[in-house]
């Protein structure tokens, strides 16, 4: 019997985060060129907005 190869699965979010930390704030089409569909983009956006200012807080605190 074949062993089926697991493809990694993508934390889309922790990519987005990193992008962010590494580049700055970024537009949608710099999303999509990073390789974010805009689904993706649209869902995970408000997430990553959220988790940025929670550390932005954290970090004045």
């Amino acid at each position: 019997m074949k062993s089926k190869s697991k493809v990694p699965v993508r934390n889309l979010k922790a990519e987005m985060l990193d992008l962010y930390r590494e580049r700055g704030a970024q537009t949608e089409t710099d999303l999509i060129r990073a390789g974010f569909t805009k689904e993706q983009i649209d869902t995970l956006a408000p997430a990553v907005a959220e988790q940025l200012r929670a550390e932005e807080f954290a970090t004045a605190a």
